[in-house]
């Protein structure tokens, strides 16, 4: 899901961006889930063969543009950008080894974000991403702006340029952005706790 006007996908490359599950029921509680949408922008979405978006629909131009898809998500972005806001790692990753491989950790990255690593969770870009050859992801990534997504793997959902107006007006996913119902359910908890309490306070080690 791209707030950006046009996303071009495997223009140039091999990206492509599929809606349907990876997993099944025997994978995770949530696995074997319905096939969703696999590319969604605010007014046009093209592929460069037949093959390079796959869903149910294939791909959908949301009314009203980046605003109307911001709206219809509900994601709380103030809380997700509010740099006061603590969240579990801030411009740094876990030790990945040491942390329970059913954890999906919230991560925040501020600033131009050249993603060159391999994790798990819900990674939010407060900037621009844009990811490298090395970059693997398995849960949800939440971008403020996106850059054409020429290298890497995403499993899971990609959620990007809907902070705003996205930096550019078309996007090139070169990349493959695959569906999968366990790292999106897992990287659901742990967002589900990421939340403002009014008359409270709150204090960042």
């Amino acid at each position: 899901m791209i707030g950006s006007d046009i996303l071009d996908v495997g223009n140039g490359g091999d990206g492509e961006a599929h809606g349907m599950d990876t997993e099944t029921v025997a994978d995770c509680p949530g696995g074997g889930a319905t096939t969703i949408t696999g590319a969604i922008a605010g007014v046009a979405v093209n592929e460069a063969s037949s093959s390079d978006i796959q869903g149910s629909p294939e791909s959908e131009i949301w009314p009203g543009g980046w605003a109307a898809i911001q709206d219809s998500i509900g994601l709380r972005w103030d809380v997700l950008f509010d740099p006061d806001f603590p969240f579990e790692f801030e411009n740094t990753l876990p030790n990945f080894g040491s942390i329970p491989t059913d954890s999906f950790p919230l991560i925040r990255y501020t600033g131009w974000t050249f993603a060159d690593f391999t994790g798990r969770g819900v990674l939010v870009v407060d900037g621009v991403f844009d990811p490298l050859t090395n970059f693997e992801w398995e849960g949800i990534v939440l971008a403020r702006d996106v850059d054409d997504i020429i290298q890497g793997e995403i499993d899971g959902m990609l959620i990007a340029g809907i902070g705003g107006p996205n930096l550019y007006t078309t996007v090139d996913l070169r990349t493959d952005v695959n569906y999968n119902s366990c790292a999106v359910y897992g990287a659901n908890e742990s967002l589900s706790y990421l939340q403002l309490m009014p008359i409270t306070i709150h204090e960042k080690n």
